[in-house]
C-alpha cells in the first residue's frame, strides 16, 4: 500500500553555501539537497540503501535569500509496496487570501530497500590520442562556471576532448554534511567540468537537471584528492546525457554516476564565451 509521509527538513544556511550561485543568484546544490534527503530518509527508515539513488530530478533552483538563516523545507517520502521510497525536497507556501497551501519540489531522488548486487563497468577512454582544450582552474571559475570559493573544487588538469574530459578533484574540509553519502564536492565539482565540456563542443551552458542512477561504493573525504572521468553519451533536444566516475588520486573507485542529463535552464541568457568554442 503506497504511504507518503512528510518530514520537516529545515536547512541552515552555513556560509560556505553562499559560494554557490546561478544567474547572480545564491542556490542550494543539487549535491546538498541529495546529501539531506538521504540523512532524512535514512532517519525514518533506518533499513533503507541510500549510497544507492535512482531516478534523480532537479526541476527547479531552491533559492536562499540574503536574509535567510534557515530555509524551512520538508522531506516527503513515498512508499511503494516493495519497501522502495522517492524522497523529495520541498517547500509549502500558503496564500494568505485564499488559504491555499502550494507545495514546490525542488529535487527528487529514489532509494532502493536492498543493496544494487551489479557492478559497473569502468569508463575506459584516452585523451592522449587525441588534441585535447586544456583550461585552468581560474579560467573555469572565473568564466565559465562562476563560483564562490567554497565550490572552486576543480583542479589542473582539467582536459576537454570529443571524448570526454578529465580533471583532478578536491574535497575541501568545509562544515557541509559529510553524512550519509560522503563529501559532497568532487561530485558537484565534476558537474563544473561537464558544464566546461558542454560549453566547449555543444556551445550551451549547461546545468544538471538529473542523473538515472548514482552508486557510491567509497565515500569521498573532506581533505581528500580525486580524479574524474567524464563520457558524452548522447544529445537529443537540448539534452546532454553523460556519465561519470569519480577516484581516489589512489586508483580505486568511489562513485559513478550514469545519465546524467544536463540542460541550459537559462532559455538562452547565459552563452559560453567566445574563446572556449570548438569552431573546428
Amino acid at each position: 500500500m503506497k504511504e507518503t509521509i512528510r518530514r520537516p527538513l529545515p536547512i541552515e544556511v552555513l556560509s560556505y553555501l553562499r559560494d554557490h550561485r546561478a544567474g547572480g543568484k545564491t542556490v542550494l546544490p543539487a549535491v546538498e539537497a541529495l546529501q539531506r534527503l538521504a540523512s532524512s530518509t535514512q532517519g525514518y527508515f533506518p533499513g533503507i540503501y541510500v549510497l544507492a539513488m535512482y531516478r534523480a530530478s532537479f526541476p527547479r533552483f531552491l533559492l536562499i535569500e540574503p536574509e535567510d538563516q534557515t530555509v524551512e523545507a520538508y522531506n516527503e517520502i513515498e512508499t511503494d509496496d516493495d519497501g522502495n521510497l522517492k524522497a523529495k525536497l520541498v517547500t509549502v507556501s500558503v496564500s494568505k487570501r485564499m488559504n491555499i497551501a502550494r507545495s514546490r519540489v525542488y529535487a527528487q531522488v529514489c532509494f532502493k530497500k536492498i543493496a544494487p548486487d551489479f557492478l559497473e563497468k569502468d569508463i575506459s577512454f584516452s585523451l592522449e590520442d587525441e588534441e585535447t582544450f586544456d583550461i585552468s582552474r581560474e579560467k573555469l571559475y572565473q568564466e565559465l562556471v562562476p563560483l564562490g570559493p567554497s565550490y572552486q573544487n576543480a583542479y589542473e588538469p582539467i582536459r576537454l576532448g570529443r571524448q570526454g574530459a578529465t580533471a583532478s578533484l578536491r574535497a575541501p574540509a568545509l562544515p557541509a554534511p559529510i553524512e550519509p553519502l560522503g563529501s559532497p564536492f568532487p561530485f558537484d565539482a565534476a558537474m563544473h567540468c561537464a558544464c566546461a565540456w558542454s560549453q566547449r563542443f555543444y556551445g550551451i551552458v549547461a546545468f544538471p537537471v538529473g542523473f538515472d542512477r548514482r552508486i557510491i561504493v567509497n565515500r569521498t573525504k573532506p581533505g581528500e584528492n580525486y580524479e574524474c572521468r567524464i563520457v558524452p553519451v548522447s544529445s537529443e533536444k537540448g539534452t546532454l546525457i553523460f556519465d561519470i566516475r569519480i577516484y581516489h588520486e589512489k586508483g580505486f573507485l568511489c562513485e559513478f554516476i550514469a545519465g546524467i542529463e544536463m540542460q541550459d535552464v537559462s532559455a538562452g541568457r547565459l552563452s559560453p564565451p567566445f574563446w572556449i568554442r570548438d569552431i573546428a
